[in-house]
């Protein structure tokens, strides 16, 4: 009887499938969070160039109020980031009364983004409990007007 059990100890089927089950859900964890992670990466070097393309716009033209600036920004930053979703990009320009935009003056220009995460994985583990599945990304560029 000692030696069937002994026998039955020394085989090593299934090992290999073993190993497999503890060291699959590590690697899909680090697989999935580079790609998530490259994904935010590229929608925040976007968010950063719209923004400060935009604030380069609008320090060099704004003093010369000969058209609809925010209208303008807004266009640009969804024309440099045109595979993002606009109903979840949000531009701000501060200061928000034309009278304040003057030579000299600060020109504000924060870009906000809802960004859905790709993977389920790491929509559990990076989202916020207010909106689950994504993560809010956002862009400053502050410009003086000349």
């Amino acid at each position: 009887m000692l030696g069937y059990i002994s026998s039955f100890m020394k085989k090593e089927k299934g090992q290999a499938l073993v190993e497999l089950a503890f060291v699959l859900p590590v690697l899909l964890l680090l697989v999935f969070g580079v790609i998530e992670f490259g994904s935010i990466y590229h929608t925040q070097l976007a968010l950063d160039h719209a923004s400060r393309e935009a604030a380069r716009i609008g320090a060099v033209r704004v003093a010369s109020g000969d058209f609809d600036f925010d209208a303008e920004v807004t266009g640009l930053i969804q024309d440099r980031a045109s595979y993002l979703d606009d109903d979840h990009l949000h531009v701000s320009v501060s200061p928000e009364s034309t009278n304040e935009r003057v030579t000299g003056a600060d020109l504000e220009v924060l870009v906000e983004y809802e960004k859905s995460l790709m993977t389920p994985i790491m929509s559990r583990v990076l989202s916020n409990s207010d909106n689950p599945g994504h993560i809010q990304l956002n862009a400053r560029t502050v410009m003086r007007i000349e």
